[in-house]
């Protein structure tokens, strides 16, 4: 019974490796989730679960629900993987990177959704999984930097006064939070190519404004997004 026990412990213990690894070789990761959805609940990663009840703006988010989201973004960010320089700290951000939204999300005095805070409040329910899942160091930090930074593809576009810019530079594998961004602006339900395009063309909005403002040569990205804008 005691062997039993520690085998299914164990077991428990390495779930999140086990979908990273799914997360890796799946062409369409939004499939996989689906069917392992039920097995989340009563673990720590229950919450991604919990999303499927969380509405969003419709004005952004045309794909519905936050679970619809999430499925939208790994499966963007499966096809964008292979230009990233850590796959699976990658995959792993995308699935995680939208758990604030499970806390903060709320109807304003006009009724609108909104989930100010969710990216920083995110980060907090990330790390307390990847610690129970037992992930450490830098791979630890690549994952959590992946969910705080995931919004700042709007801060720095609109110049918002609360962006954390410097310290994203400073902290961050700016190739891989450039991937990140594409997978979060285009897991939003559009179809159409033009709209698509649209998106992409903010990011290289952000991509010139970071070489601007901070004297980086982000040549590398810049192709590797000339190539994803082909076969989106």
């Amino acid at each position: 019974r005691v062997k039993k026990f520690k085998k299914e412990r164990s077991m428990e213990k390495n779930k999140l490796r086990e979908i990273q690894n799914e997360l890796l070789i799946s062409e369409k990761p939004s499939i996989y989730l689906e069917k392992i959805k039920e097995s989340l609940k009563n673990t720590p990663l229950e919450v991604l679960a919990t999303l499927e009840t969380i509405e969003q703006n419709k004005k952004f988010h045309p794909e519905g629900n936050v679970w619809n989201h999430l499925k939208q973004v790994v499966d963007t960010a499966a096809k964008v993987k292979d230009f990233a320089n850590d796959k699976g700290t990658f995959m792993l951000g995308a699935l995680l990177h939208d758990l604030g939204k499970s806390t903060t999300t709320k109807r304003n005095k006009q009724g609108r959704l909104i989930s100010y805070n969710h990216d920083t409040e995110g980060e907090k329910i990330a790390d307390k999984i990847l610690t129970y899942y037992d992930y450490k160091n830098d791979e630890k930090e690549r994952i959590l930097n992946l969910v705080k930074y995931h919004m700042h593809h709007l801060y720095i576009i609109k110049n918002l006064p609360f962006a954390k810019t410097e310290k994203l530079v400073e902290e961050v594998d700016l190739n891989d939070m450039i991937l990140m961004f594409v997978s979060d602006r285009l897991g939003r339900g559009q179809v159409e190519k033009e709209k698509k395009l649209n998106e992409i063309e903010d990011i290289k909005k952000v991509i010139e404004i970071l070489e601007v403002n901070y004297s980086l040569d982000l040549k590398e990205i810049k192709e590797k997004i000339e190539k994803i804008e082909k076969y989106i």
